[in-house]
């Protein structure tokens, strides 16, 4: 996993890309204990601050994004493909799990982490 050092006295955004960075890569921890495999190259500050949705599961076809909303200050796991379905198990598994264990937000479409 990367985990990448800065200054973050110079931009406050930065810290939350770190923040965002951590809570990630407890979420990729969980998903690999799930069996998936997780593309630890594309978890990165780098990444995060594209601020678009990247691959961090594949499963298949079926796939697992993730992407740092700046404006919402949230991390959000995505589904693609066959995870799109509301009520694959699959899905239901990995929502349910991150939601009790690290206290994410739970919709109906996504998972999110508030970034404060």
């Amino acid at each position: 996993m990367n985990k990448e050092k800065f200054d973050s006295s110079e931009n406050p955004e930065k810290e939350n890309v770190l923040r965002a960075l951590d809570e990630l890569q407890k979420a990729a921890e969980i998903l690999r204990g799930m069996g998936f495999k997780v593309t630890d190259r594309l978890i990165n500050k780098k990444i995060l601050e594209q601020h678009l949705p990247f691959p961090i599961v594949s499963d298949g076809l079926d796939g697992i994004r993730a992407c740092y909303d700046k404006y919402d200050r949230a991390l959000i796991i995505s589904f693609t493909n066959g995870f799109e379905d509301w009520d694959n198990p699959k899905r239901v598994e990995v929502m349910n799990k991150i939601e009790q264990e690290l206290g994410w937000e739970k919709t109906r479409a996504v998972v999110k982490k508030k970034i404060e």
